[in-house]
């Protein structure tokens, strides 16, 4: 039985990487001033015919010989616990300084795949398409709502449009982004320049707001933090029913196939034990795994 306990990233942890140019802060950045950061290219088609990843200026560069889809990938400092993203943008610069002539075969799009990938710990992603419809020359700003009903999520377990519970399962279990570099059939240089995650804005709902809870059903459901901003879709259960340091689990929305395999705890035994413990504990239920590899936490260590 797998019970995960929750890292929230604390409050203090955004910076403010506009150097006195905006207010906007930021919770994780990448700006390229001391070269790549950790950046990599990953290839889907053709690894090969991908360049090394390369700083000018202040921006990353990735080169194809073409055809070729492939992605810029954020280092490590963009995985984990991204909860209070929640409602935030994803920003970044794009820009696409060497292509195929306009109206030429290489000019083409090389294949139909996603622009923007929030590829997760537990084993699925959600991914958004048609965000660049017109890779440009010009450095051009993105901004990507992180929140289910301002972009077209598509949770790649169901290929349906994600959820609220999706959503915040992904931000709570970022195991890397990506953001697409290679569209055309031809050959390309594609700069990618500014990369943030941004919180909400102070007057707006944030994932601050929201935390995990457990509704009277058993299930864990986003759920409104005492005297927060009202957040749509979030419930006002008590959370004296919720062990400290729940989060959102991979399992997901019901919709998701592997919502039904998630634990269910049916029976524990004993009911009570000494204080002092080593007490042998059964637990009756159901999804708790063949390969030996579940865990069980009693007030957040694990048994």
């Amino acid at each position: 039985l797998a019970i995960v306990v929750c890292f929230v990233a604390p409050s203090d942890s955004r910076q403010d990487w506009t150097h006195g140019r905006s207010k906007t802060l930021a919770l994780v950045a990448s700006n390229f001033a001391k070269g790549p950061g950790g950046w990599l290219l990953e290839g889907v088609s053709s690894p090969q015919a991908l360049t090394d990843p390369q700083v000018q200026r202040t921006a990353l560069l990735g080169s194809d010989s073409g055809p070729n889809l492939w992605y810029f990938v954020a280092p490590q400092a963009f995985a984990g616990n991204f909860l209070d993203a929640y409602n935030g943008v994803l920003y970044f610069r794009l820009s696409h300084p060497i292509q195929p002539s306009p109206g030429t075969p290489l000019a083409k799009r090389s294949v139909q795949a996603p622009d923007i990938i929030l590829e997760t710990s537990c084993g699925f992603q959600l991914v958004l398409y048609n965000v660049v419809s017109n890779p440009s020359v010009v450095p051009q700003v993105y901004a990507i709502p992180l929140h289910e009903q301002a972009s077209r999520w598509i949770d790649s377990r169901t290929k349906q449009r994600a959820q609220q519970i999706d959503l915040l399962v992904a931000l709570s279990h970022i195991r890397s982004i990506k953001i697409r570099g290679g569209f055309f059939a031809g050959p390309e240089t594609t700069h990618l320049a500014d990369v943030r995650v941004a919180p909400a804005s102070e007057n707006e709902f944030s994932g601050k707001d929201v935390r995990a809870c457990c509704s009277p059903l058993g299930d864990v459901v986003p759920c409104m933090v005492e005297g927060a901003k009202t957040v749509p879709g979030a419930h006002r259960y008590a959370f004296s029913s919720t062990p400290p340091g729940l989060m959102f689990e991979c399992g997901g929305s019901p919709h998701s196939s592997s919502a039904s395999q998630r634990p269910k705890v049916f029976h524990v035994y004993p009911k009570s034990s000494r204080r002092s413990g080593g007490s042998k504990i059964t637990v009756f239920g159901e999804n708790f795994g063949i390969d030996g590899s579940s865990t069980m936490r009693i007030g957040g260590r694990e048994s």
